[in-house]
């Protein structure tokens, strides 16, 4: 079920983020790489700086299917990464010498969960809000203090088929659910207290989604009709009520848009996995 809903990249990826920190307390981003992930497991292509050029690659052949990788808090400058690999989380973070490395996998899942499909830590050292795949699905909050007998706390049911979680800092979650056309809504407040707050309808068959604070205290979720070639833009309340949820088609020629994030304006860019290609849409 969970390869049906996105063909990797020709090269057997499903997708492929940035990644930077710092290798000790004022190095600046000194550790740049681009993380990805797929039905193998996850790499790591390290930039090298003083070449100007991508050099050692790590790879974790056995590792996957990882599902997604996501930065602390979102932010690809935080220096730490999120995987969703089988039915555990891993932690990617960089070293003394350089290098990002798997600092902690965090499972304790119980056995029925087949696969963690995504994950969200907003800084190191903090909890993970996880979601794993199902019909329905579930969410959980994973301590991730890394100590043997950390045990994820199941918070509830998302919808059927979860994809992706992404978060705003100290506000709201949303999660996309594939099977069930909609997403969950959740808030994670500055205490590290996590709520399900309920479900929006959206395009048929979300998968990838993006979040962000608007300037009027609301915040914002993007999200794919894998399905129906279109995306919805919901407006949520810091309590994570609705606002208002619109959905609208993609332009002709973008087929199966499978991810959606937000540009620097109002501007949205979407990857049609259908026809091979991405389109630069407004927020309408």
């Amino acid at each position: 079920m969970l390869d049906d809903y996105l063909s990797p990249f020709p090269d057997g990826r499903f997708e492929a983020k940035p990644l930077a920190g710092s290798s000790s307390p004022g190095a600046g981003l000194d550790v740049q790489a681009i993380v990805s992930v797929g039905p193998a497991g996850y790499r790591i292509n390290h930039y090298d700086l003083a070449a100007g050029e991508f050099g050692f690659t790590q790879i974790a052949p056995g590792s996957g299917p990882c599902f997604d990788a996501v930065a602390y808090g979102g932010d690809a400058r935080s220096g730490g990464m999120v995987l969703a690999c089988r039915n555990l989380l891993l932690s990617l973070e960089p070293d003394p010498i350089g290098f990002f490395r798997t600092r902690n996998g965090f499972g304790g899942f119980p056995q029925a969960v087949t696969a963690v499909v995504s994950g969200f830590r907003r800084r190191a050292g903090g909890p993970v809000v996880a979601v794993t795949d199902g019909m329905p699905g579930k969410i959980w909050r994973h301590p991730a203090t890394g100590a043997f007998n950390d045990v994820p706390v199941e918070l509830g049911s998302a919808g059927n088929g979860p994809r992706r979680i992404r978060c705003t800092p100290n506000s709201v979650c949303a999660v996309s659910n594939f099977d069930s056309d909609s997403l969950t809504v959740l808030t994670w407040d500055a205490q590290d207290a996590v709520a399900i707050v309920g479900t929006v309808a959206v395009g048929d068959g979300p998968v990838g989604i993006d979040i962000r604070p608007r300037t009027d205290g609301n915040v914002e979720v993007v999200s794919t009709g894998f399905n129906d070639n279109s995306y919805s833009i919901t407006v949520l309340r810091q309590n994570g009520t609705t606002v208002s949820n619109r959905k609208t088609a993609v332009p002709a020629g973008c087929r199966a848009p499978g991810h959606a994030i937000w540009g620097v304006g109002p501007e949205i860019i979407v990857s049609c996995n259908g026809s091979d290609g991405i389109v630069v849409v407004p927020n309408p």
